[in-house]
C-alpha cells in the first residue's frame, strides 16, 4: 500500500509513500491519516479552516491532500512486492 501526498498550488507531490512514512507527513502538514486509511483520501485545509463535510479538492478551503495511491499506480511505479 502507497500513498500520495500533493499541493493545490503545485508546490511539489510525494508519491510512492510508506504508511509510516505517510503518518509521518501528516504530523507535519495537519491531515488525518487514519481518515487517509479508511476513506482513501484525506485534505489539508488551509490555515483557520474549520474541516467540514464533503469538501472538493477544487475548494478555495484546501491546500493539498493525501491519497491511497490505486494498484494501477503503484504497478507503473514497479513497485509490485511489498512494502512497510
Amino acid at each position: 500500500m502507497f500513498f500520495t501526498i500533493w499541493f493545490k498550488d503545485g508546490a511539489g507531490r510525494q508519491e510512492g509513500l510508506t504508511e509510516s512514512q505517510m503518518r509521518e507527513q501528516s504530523k507535519r502538514f495537519g491531515f488525518d491519516a487514519d481518515e487517509v486509511l479508511t476513506k482513501g483520501e484525506a485534505f489539508m485545509w488551509a490555515d483557520g479552516v474549520e474541516p467540514y463535510a464533503d469538501p472538493s479538492w477544487f475548494s478555495d478551503d484546501i491546500v493539498g491532500g493525501c491519497d491511497l495511491e490505486d494498484l494501477l499506480q503503484t504497478i507503473v511505479r514497479g513497485a509490485w512486492f511489498v512494502r512497510d
